[in-house]
């Protein structure tokens, strides 16, 4: 299935709070189980983030939201600047199909418009819809010691949420 993608409008907040909710649902089960917890998310939250323009909507054919990929500014450990993806999340019924990976390419045409050299994110290293997954779509592993600041501060929120932040990985690609 083809998926095409667009900014994120306001009104589709209630699709991504869904997509968000059942994304982290598949984390129930895994040794990362607190990932699956915690409140429902917030439409308002998702809302105001598509009005700042920071997240991308993958569509199907019909136009139904299937997922989407926030993401922020921030700079590698040397200075220069990426495009953090912050989430990424297919809706468990369309996963598999190639969504994350258009979002993938429409967040490095964005960077790439906006002078950035790299996409960054931070995953899990032993979820196979994580880490693996990734390195199938072109990153490659940021050694601990050169995580750009905005992966440190993914991991320290990560563990003060009680989940195990050294099972995260930082991870890098080229635009």
């Amino acid at each position: 299935m083809p998926f095409s993608t667009r900014p994120a409008a306001e009104g589709d907040a209630p699709a991504l709070a869904r997509i968000y909710a059942a994304a982290g649902a598949m984390f129930a089960g895994t040794r990362h189980a607190a990932a699956a917890e915690g409140p429902p998310p917030d439409p308002a939250a998702f809302a105001r983030l598509a009005a700042e323009g920071r997240i991308l909507a993958a569509c199907t054919p019909e136009g139904a939201v299937a997922g989407f990929l926030g993401h922020l500014p921030a700079t590698l450990a040397d200075g220069r600047p990426c495009l953090h993806v912050a989430e990424l999340d297919m809706d468990p019924a369309h996963q598999r199909r190639g969504g994350a990976r258009a979002l993938l390419e429409a967040a490095a045409g964005l960077a790439r418009a906006e002078g950035r050299v790299a996409l960054t994110l931070t995953t899990f290293a032993d979820i196979p819809w994580n880490a693996p997954l990734y390195r199938r779509l072109g990153f490659a592993e940021i050694p601990r010691a050169d995580w750009p600041p905005v992966c440190r501060g993914e991991t320290d929120r990560i563990a003060a949420a009680g989940m195990d932040a050294r099972a995260r990985v930082a991870m890098i690609r080229p635009v």
